[in-house]
């Protein structure tokens, strides 16, 4: 008796989206890249903090950390000096229309915090380090809504805002995702000229996801946020239903918005059914589907027309009167499309 092996493999059509940002720089460039172009309405004093002699005590007042003194003075002058840069970053940040204060100090905090890595995570002058850093930061966050005021002010007047007729240069990290993968996912955008940060709210269709890091819960560009893997479905030219990766749409204020499907790869099963045809009158099938790339049982609902006849990897018996009817498959726990196994006859 001929066996016939029906395997899947999905095809989503997705016009003029890419698996991937269509505009994404390849290699990734830096989240704020340092051939930004500097504005005229640069903030100052974006980087005024505790002052050295009110560290340790702000430290153990606001955060509970418990700074050496030794530690912070071998120390706190090579952190400024390794800040400069990026407070510099910051200063040409807060300029930025759409952006917030708190958006621009937070975008760069990876980078702040990137002076603890020459340290061994977990030890002493690590933990030192990173203490020092976050309260530091957070002394940042309170004096610096001036200055921001102010950049944003000479911004409206100096750089005149006008909407772009180029949308902005976005990437995600990582750039593919497992099924399995837990982790963070960043997205970052800029400006395709001047090469400076684009703050910018992010959607993912038919799904809420949030950043907690973000102070309002959304998604925005830089903010790090997990995804529980989560596929739509989408109606195909057959009358039933594709699983699909989500479409991401990144949309600044004054650009064009960006979208793409969240990259990776969808589930796919083979399917094989025996006997290869069904006769008129009782039948006794099996429907047999396995994970393509695990090998492992998938469990599907076998449906003739409208009606459930069967469960995957099972036999059952199916009688057909009159004309057959369409016989195919859907997924009990919506992972894998819908699956046709067998034509209705003409």
């Amino acid at each position: 008796m001929r066996r016939l092996v029906l395997t899947l493999s999905l095809v989503i059509a997705t016009g003029a989206f890419a698996q991937t940002p269509p505009n994404a720089p390849n290699p990734p460039i830096a989240p704020f890249p340092d051939d930004y172009r500097r504005s005229p309405c640069a903030a100052t004093d974006v980087c005024s903090s505790f002052e050295r002699g009110r560290i340790m005590t702000a430290g153990h007042s606001f955060l509970g950390y418990t700074i050496s003194h030794e530690w912070l003075d071998a120390h706190f002058d090579e952190l400024l000096a390794y800040f400069k840069p990026l407070c510099e970053k910051s200063a040409h940040c807060y300029p930025i229309m759409g952006s917030t204060m708190q958006w621009c100090n937070d975008l760069l905090m990876p980078e702040f915090r990137a002076a603890c890595d020459r340290f061994e995570k977990g030890s002493y002058d690590w933990t030192q380090c990173t203490q020092v850093v976050d309260i530091w930061a957070l002394g940042r966050d309170m004096r610096t809504m001036q200055a921001w005021k102010d950049a944003q002010a000479c911004g409206a007047e100096k750089d005149r805002f006008v909407p772009r007729s180029k949308p902005p240069v976005v990437w995600m990290v990582p750039a593919k995702l497992s099924l399995g993968f837990k982790d963070y996912i960043r997205i970052y955008a800029v400006d395709p000229d001047t090469h400076t940060p684009v703050p910018a709210k992010i959607t993912i269709d038919k799904q809420t996801v949030y950043a907690p890091t973000n102070a309002t819960g959304m998604l925005w560009t830089y903010y790090p946020f997990k995804w529980p893997v989560k596929f739509n479905r989408e109606p195909n030219a057959q009358g039933h239903r594709d699983l699909v990766a989500p479409m991401i749409t990144v949309a600044p204020d004054g650009y064009p918005p960006v979208s793409f499907r969240m990259p990776i790869d969808v589930p796919k099963m083979n399917v094989a059914m025996t006997p290869a045809t069904l006769k008129r009158g009782k039948n006794t099938v099996t429907v047999t589907a396995v994970d393509a790339a695990t090998g492992w049982p998938v469990e599907l609902r076998v449906m003739y027309g409208l009606d459930i006849v069967g469960e995957s990897n099972k036999p059952f018996t199916l009688e057909v009167k009159g004309k057959r009817q369409e016989l195919w498959a859907t997924s009990l726990f919506e992972r894998y499309s819908d699956v046709v196994i067998l034509p209705a006859a003409k």
